[in-house]
């Protein structure tokens, strides 16, 4: 037999086995209704509208209250340097120290100089004290009439000159220790402290590195209060003010935060059609540079929502059990928004008065019927 007979003959074969099968099934077969797996152990609610709070979101990041720029006060070689970028530090800690060989050598010299006044003073002050007790004892002599007028008068002029030498004495004294004073706090500049407990951010000098007044340092910010900066739309203008309690949310580490609007800026950014809102927020483990969104009440609306123990993923895809009137679960697609307590907003995919299994939903299956009676 040939090739073209053999595959004449085995489609010829082909084309009859359905007609054979056809003819062997059981006429009544196709009459019996669809066997269906039941769902046991679920609970079902009709989806309908709820009035919730709304909002309207904008985006920011999260900055210290007060930041700071260290900068030198005096020239010299820096010679420690005490903190490390990142860390923690206290109000009071030294953090640079700067050796200045000229602030040491007016300190030493001030010094010098107030140890030769207090001498001097303590001096006038004891050819004042023989001056008066002369004095006292020549008016006794003088009103005795044991001396001449002239030789009390010439006492009594050495005495207002001992008490004027220890009048210009006494001011070169409060110099020498104001100049003291001086030297001391501007070698003080030397040694550069926190002025807050916070934490540095950001070193801009090394060790022997020379720095000269106005020298950036080291910055540092005060970790004890944050403000988030956003920038919100301009047609919220006249619904966002001063005082108003929002909510923020941390996007990297999912806290809720509770914060109030600190200034809302009038001025409106022509480029982007913002303008500029500051929040205060309290919380742990916050720092700046963080992005997190904020949300401004606005009212009530009703939205969709369904619990979210209804909502199942699978993969990439979010979706509902849907049950109709026969009982029957069907899994259909949704568009989620966003999370309200323990709800969860349907955008689209459902209308309100369907029936969903909101319990044991990750036991259903597509095509399941719901055991009567539940």
């Amino acid at each position: 037999m040939s090739n073209k007979a053999i595959i004449a003959a085995l489609l010829a074969l082909m084309s009859a086995s359905p007609m054979l099968s056809g003819c062997s099934e059981d006429p009544g077969k196709n009459k019996t209704a669809i066997e269906r797996r039941p769902i046991a152990g679920v609970t079902l609610a009709r989806v309908a509208l709820v009035e919730t709070d709304d909002y309207i979101e904008a985006t920011g990041t999260i900055k210290a209250k007060t930041v700071s720029t260290l900068s030198s006060r005096t020239m010299g070689t820096v010679t420690a340097i005490n903190f490390t970028e990142g860390a923690p530090v206290k109000a009071g800690r030294v953090l640079v120290t700067i050796e200045s060989l000229d602030a040491s050598e007016k300190v030493a010299g001030a010094e010098a100089l107030q140890r030769e006044s207090k001498k001097a003073l303590e001096a006038a002050g004891e050819n004042l004290g023989l001056m008066e007790a002369t004095l006292a004892r020549y008016k006794k002599l003088y009103e005795g009439k044991a001396i001449s007028r002239h030789e009390f008068e010439t006492i009594e002029s050495r005495a207002r000159t001992a008490k004027l030498e220890h009048e210009r004495v006494s001011e070169a004294a409060n110099r020498a220790t104001s100049g003291t004073t001086e030297a001391r706090v501007h070698k003080g500049y030397a040694s550069v402290t926190a002025p807050y407990s916070g934490v540095v951010t950001e070193k801009k000098i090394d060790i022997g590195a020379l720095a000269s007044p106005g020298t950036p340092l080291l910055t540092i910010e005060d970790t004890s209060s944050f403000t988030l900066e956003a920038y919100a739309d301009e047609r919220l203008a006249a619904l966002i003010k001063p005082g108003m309690g929002v909510e923020a949310i941390i996007e990297s580490t999912g806290q809720r935060l509770s914060g109030r609007v600190t200034e809302a800026s009038g001025a409106i950014n022509p480029s982007t059609r913002t303008f500029l809102v500051k929040v205060a927020l309290g919380g742990n483990d916050l720092r700046s540079g963080l992005y997190a969104s904020v949300r401004f009440p606005a009212g009530k609306k009703p939205l969709l929502v369904v619990p979210s123990s209804s909502v199942i993923k699978k993969g990439q895809l979010i979706g509902v059990y849907v049950v109709d009137e026969q009982l029957v679960a069907t899994y259909r697609l949704i568009r989620t928004g966003r999370t309200i307590g323990a709800n969860v907003e349907v955008i689209s995919g459902l209308d309100a008065g369907e029936q969903i299994i909101t319990k044991g939903a990750d036991g259903a299956f597509d095509g399941g019927i719901i055991g009567r009676g539940q």
